[in-house]
């Protein structure tokens, strides 16, 4: 199931029952998890015009298929549509602007010039379009209108079960990625201009308890992560809300300021080894645990990988030299999106879904100095920065020292080294295949790795 709609969860429960879309213009992304499906009365009714459209027409068809609670959400510069829908006896309950992101529309944040400068600065890519947008806000108009029946109950009402002091007239809602994440409603209290919680709607079910437990022991070294305010359901679907942690994305300032890039990885990669420090687990994976995260991705790469069986071999070959691995907790998607920089030189750490407190070390190092490295402008691409780093290059340089004083520190061996990196990069192209992304970043990356197995020994741990 796929997570819910940012647009249903306007809904007072957060649960529309049923949707009913008017026209060809909502965007694919807001579209996506909504139920489409069904007969009876729609909670939710999106009027999304596309050319032709008439108002009165469109109004009469949105106002009968609406449930007695339902919302009308019309995504509409027009303003004929929303004053149709006012003269079939609708009222407007809120103004909301849809804000692009990446290829699609993500977003839907409250018209409401704090709100909409905090997404526009901290949540979207900071092109001097936005820069000059995040200037203006207070003078944005909404791009869409929620509208209800005379009395009915507001927007939002079920997020105050779980933030009780939320505004639910002042949110963002972002629209989940793919499949397995989440929806996420960023809380904003009365007057404040940041968000106070963060509601994570559908997704994996354990992060809760990731919070509570991994990202918690990462709170060394001065960095900030969430903490687990409530747990409970909307509808059918999770609902996680966590505190919100302060700071802009890495992925924004490095791409604002690629110069800088030299002294985060190593201010990162000292947090990182504060905190394996605290939580290694010596002689915790032994060759055969290894044997398994190295091999099971790699059989289920095979048909993408050249020399798939060769390298099958060159695997089980390694794994039959190593020594016992140590465990270290790992938070197992750590973006330059997922990094946050504060006031400071402060960090914070958000998004803990997939974090494990028993993992093979050099994941997070590893992973983090290839975002890091292309959201800087190093390489193109992971797998060109890849290349980069095993041919010595600009990513050699940066991330060759804080790698090496990670293994000096957990005690990894060359060959250790080496297995940890391959187990990385497999297990990220595995997921990137089971989605269907064939030809991906980190397949690729496997493929290098592949090819050349004997070889990147030296280049990965000289």
């Amino acid at each position: 199931m796929h997570p819910p709609s940012p647009l249903e969860l306007l809904h007072p429960d957060g649960v529309a029952g049923r949707a009913v879309v008017l026209g060809e213009g909502l965007p694919d992304a807001l579209r996506r998890g909504l139920p489409e499906d069904g007969q009876g009365e729609a909670g939710l009714v999106v009027v999304a015009p596309s050319g032709g459209a008439r108002p009165r027409e469109t109004a009469a068809a949105a106002v009968r298929a609406l449930a007695p609670d339902g919302m009308v959400y019309a995504a509409t510069r027009g303003r004929g549509f929303v004053r149709a829908l006012v003269a079939e006896g609708l009222e407007v309950a809120g103004g909301f602007a849809q804000l692009p992101r990446a290829e699609d529309v993500r977003l839907v944040a409250s018209a409401e010039s704090r709100v909409l400068r905090h997404a526009l600065r901290t949540l979207l890519p900071p092109t001097p379009r936005r820069r000059v947008a995040a200037a203006a806000a207070p003078v944005l108009r909404a791009s869409a209108v929620v509208l209800r029946r005379p009395g009915g109950r507001p927007p939002l009402e079920w997020l105050r079960r779980f933030a009780p002091e939320a505004d639910a007239g002042r949110v963002i809602l972002v629209a989940a990625w793919r499949r397995e994440a989440s929806t996420l409603v960023h809380v904003f209290a009365e007057r404040r201009g940041t968000p106070v919680a963060v509601a994570k709607v559908g997704g994996r079910e354990g992060e809760g308890e990731a919070l509570a437990t991994v990202a918690a022991s990462a709170r060394v070294d001065g960095v900030e992560t969430p903490v687990p305010l409530r747990i409970g359901r909307a509808g059918a679907a999770h609902v996680l809300v966590e505190s919100a942690v302060s700071g802009r994305p890495l992925l924004r300032e490095l791409a604002r300021h690629p110069h800088r890039v030299g002294g985060t990885v190593e201010r990162i990669a000292g947090w990182l080894e504060a905190w394996n420090g605290a939580t290694l687990a010596p002689g915790a994976f032994s060759r055969d645990a290894v044997r398994e995260r190295l091999l099971a991705p790699a059989l289920e790469l095979a048909p993408l990988l050249p020399g798939a069986a060769a390298y099958e071999a060159w695997l089980r070959g390694l794994c039959d030299r190593l020594e016992p691995l140590p465990a270290v907790a790992a938070h197992n998607d750590l973006t330059t999106a997922n990094i946050l920089l504060a006031t400071g030189e402060r960090l914070g750490v958000v998004d803990w879904e997939a974090a494990s407190p028993r993992d093979l070390p050099l994941r997070d190092l590893v992973y983090m100095g290839i975002d890091t490295c292309l959201a800087a402008g190093v390489r193109p691409a992971r797998s060109a920065v890849v290349d980069d780093y095993l041919d010595g290059g600009h990513a050699r340089a940066l991330l060759g020292p804080p790698v090496g004083r990670h293994r000096a520190a957990l005690g990894l061996g060359p060959l250790e080294t080496v297995a940890c990196v391959h187990a990385c990069f497999l297990e990220h192209a595995a997921n990137e295949a089971r989605r269907g992304v064939r030809d991906g970043e980190f397949v690729r990356i496997a493929a290098i790795l592949a090819r050349d197995a004997e070889q990147t020994v030296e280049r990965i741990a000289p």
